[in-house]
């Protein structure tokens, strides 16, 4: 696949490395829903980019050819399918639950970061993994895996 942006080639590759780890804000914007949370880099080492995000600290990939500092302002591209919601287990939840919308098999949650109100995520969860019905403002924690999470210049 080639995405252009105003008659510009931006990136060229596989659809998976496409959509799973687009070069830039325009590609991660072009295929599909996405998450783009602001971040800032703590560390970098062999297992990835350490980052202290609105919704907690988590560790991302990034492109080998791209070198970022600690101190760097990036962005994650994470996907809604891609983020787990856990109940805050009695520690401070890092979100609040904005909305739910059930869609039979999948639902679609909307959060707002406890620490950064206006920063938000959008979830697709399976239903029937989901712990108990969600209430709108209910404290919760997010969660994905770094494999899964793509850090690019903002």
């Amino acid at each position: 696949i080639c995405v252009m942006d105003h008659g510009e080639v931006v990136q060229v590759g596989q659809p998976e490395e496409v959509y799973y780890r687009p070069c830039n804000r325009y590609v991660a914007d072009f295929f599909g829903d996405n998450n783009l949370v602001d971040a800032q880099v703590n560390a970098v080492d062999r297992d990835g980019v350490a980052v202290e995000t609105p919704f907690g600290k988590a560790v991302a990939r990034g492109d080998q050819g791209m070198q970022f500092n600690a101190g760097d302002t990036v962005m994650l591209a994470v996907r809604p399918e891609n983020v787990e919601l856990l109940g805050a287990n009695g520690s401070a939840p890092a979100a609040h639950v904005k909305s739910v919308s059930f869609v039979g098999p999948l639902s679609l949650v909307e959060v707002e970061s406890a620490k950064s109100p206006g920063a938000t995520l959008h979830v697709k969860q399976l239903s029937s993994q989901l712990a108990a019905p969600l209430e709108i403002g209910a404290g919760v924690t997010v969660s994905w895996k770094g494999q899964e999470t793509w850090v690019i210049r903002k």
